[in-house]
């Protein structure tokens, strides 16, 4: 494994091997081995990665080690005898149960605390449980693309640190947003208000902190509000380059998704283009983002679907609607919750007390208290019997039964037993 690993990382050092297809063609070739081969590549190479000087060395191993950590099995929490630990999938204990405190696995690594009377400490382990960042004063996040966002609590102001543990950028903001495409949100406080600006990996502003609220972007948008001078919130948008593209003048606003945007005008939604072109004009009492060509409005006390040219798609007859994801919808109608298709009917046969989005093609269900799954052609999987119930992710759900969590697998059966 070494012997490769060294081979490809020659590889990646030459000039004509930079490309990430050439990259990923590269690591695919290594990561044809076990899981515990794989630890030891991302082990080596993390190794690898905290020693090298060069630059665009350290970039390409940023993204083969959040590569190799996508390709790893997953590891989930568990809790017993008051500690947590983590199960592999087959619900083997890989970790044993010792922190009084522990969060997700994120690129690698998680994020472990220990109290001490008032005082938090926290730290972080790797994937074989070895406490990497031993336990401290900084109030540490989860990492995402290579950074973590970190409260520095004696001075009390958010930074970056990067997988090397080192300030990656000083702390300086009040709130602080994990990074997403290379960019990430941070907000500083002016005069006892929060206003959020968008930096780049080396802390520097792309957009200046200003706005009142701003989102990530969409479709090469982010949407913002403004505080005008009498006093009232006004919505626009802005570019990747700062620029105001659309004037904040809306009294609210939605994302662009698939090319429109929801705003309102007079207490009344309809939707503009990039161009701020009313493509449908204002009319619905609320109206959401478009998804899968279908969007959520409201007339009346009643909710349907409008397509993009703003006609009527499934009619207005329920209490409640949300977006469409993968084909499917919630609504409610007289209290009770379901799925629809496109064409507007229930894919189950009977209502719910509530329903969720779907995860790895299972939803979770609620009926007399009681939490069971269902499959994306309506059907009851796993029949409603947990006190309590999280999505599937990575193959297994977290459940709640008789007041202890356990894990099952997609068939219902326990890989952890319900536990303390």
């Amino acid at each position: 494994m070494k012997k490769k690993a060294d081979a490809f990382l020659k590889q990646v050092k030459s000039e004509d091997y930079k490309e990430r297809v050439q990259v990923k063609k590269g690591l695919e070739e290594l990561l044809e081995n076990s899981g515990d081969e794989k630890k030891k590549l991302y082990n080596y190479l993390n190794q690898i990665l905290k020693e090298t000087k060069d630059p665009e060395i350290k970039n390409t191993l940023e993204d083969i080690l959040k590569f190799c950590v996508l390709q790893a099995p997953p590891l989930f929490r568990i809790y017993r005898n008051k500690k947590y630990g983590y199960i592999d999938r087959t619900g083997k204990v890989v970790i044993k149960p010792q922190f009084q405190e522990a969060s997700s696995f994120s690129e690698g690594y998680a994020i472990v605390r220990y109290r001490s009377g008032f005082i938090m400490k926290y730290g972080v382990i790797n994937l074989d449980g070895k406490l990497v960042l031993p336990y401290g004063d900084a109030h540490i996040k989860d990492y995402s693309e290579g950074l973590a966002a970190y409260k520095d609590l004696a001075i009390g102001k958010y930074g970056y640190m990067n997988r090397k543990f080192e300030i990656a950028i000083k702390p300086q903001f009040g709130q602080a947003i994990a990074f997403q495409d290379r960019t990430a949100r941070v907000a500083i406080d002016i005069n006892g208000n929060w206003h959020w600006g968008i930096i780049d990996r080396k802390g520097n502003y792309i957009i200046e902190p200003k706005y009142r609220q701003l989102s990530k972007f969409r479709e090469g948008l982010a949407l913002m509000t403004i505080k005008m001078p009498d006093g009232s919130i006004k919505y626009g948008f802005v570019d990747k380059n700062g620029k105001n593209i659309i004037k904040p003048s809306y009294k609210k606003a939605r994302s662009f998704s698939e090319g429109l945007a929801a705003v309102m005008e007079k207490d009344r939604y309809g939707y503009i283009s990039n161009k701020e072109e009313y493509i449908i004009k204002p009319q619905y009492k609320k109206a959401s983002v478009f998804k899968e060509c279908l969007a959520a409005v409201q007339i009346d006390d009643k909710y349907g679907y409008i397509n993009i040219e703003g006609d009527t798609a499934i009619e207005f007859k329920f209490d409640y609607a949300d977006d469409f994801i993968n084909g499917l919808a919630i609504v409610r109608v007289e209290g009770k919750w379901g799925f629809i298709d496109t064409l507007g009917k229930f894919i189950t046969k009977r209502r719910y007390e509530k329903v969720y989005p779907f995860s790895e093609n299972y939803a979770r269900i609620r009926i007399n208290g009681k939490y069971g799954y269902i499959s994306q052609e309506g059907n009851e999987i796993i029949e409603p019997q947990y006190e309590n119930a999280e999505d599937f992710k990575n193959g297994l759900a977290r459940v709640k039964i008789d007041g202890y969590y356990g894990y099952i697998n997609k068939s219902g059966e326990f890989v952890w037993k319900p536990s303390e």
